[in-house]
């Protein structure tokens, strides 16, 4: 299972882990694709054009909750891969990270 943005809550992060402790569910492997507020911005349209309160919104959203990922799961394993990669380079290095930590297991 690969939920995107869950844990969001603090509830949620607790029942993760209690998921965790019990077997029911794996030890969760985050994948963080850092980039910055400028080049979201700049792929957006470019520093020309003014950026929407819902993009703005989105970033605000992103930068708490990956200060609350880690704050929940400090023993989380995060692998960072670069976000200001190509598209394609960034899809091909979170399959071969899926596929180097769960094998066959899943269908990418």
């Amino acid at each position: 299972m690969i939920p995107d943005g869950y844990p969001n809550t603090k509830d949620h992060a607790d029942f993760a882990t209690k998921l965790v402790e019990s077997g029911v569910i794996s030890k969760p492997i985050n994948l963080h694709l850092p980039i910055s507020d400028a080049v979201v911005h700049e792929r957006m349209g470019g520093k020309q054009r003014k950026i929407s309160a819902a993009v703005e919104q989105r970033l605000k959203d992103y930068h708490r909750e990956t200060v609350a990922l880690k704050l929940y799961f400090p023993s989380a394993e995060i692998v960072e891969v670069d976000g200001k990669s190509r598209p394609a380079a960034v899809t091909k290095r979170v399959e071969a990270i899926l596929k180097a930590k769960f094998g066959g297991q899943m269908a990418l």
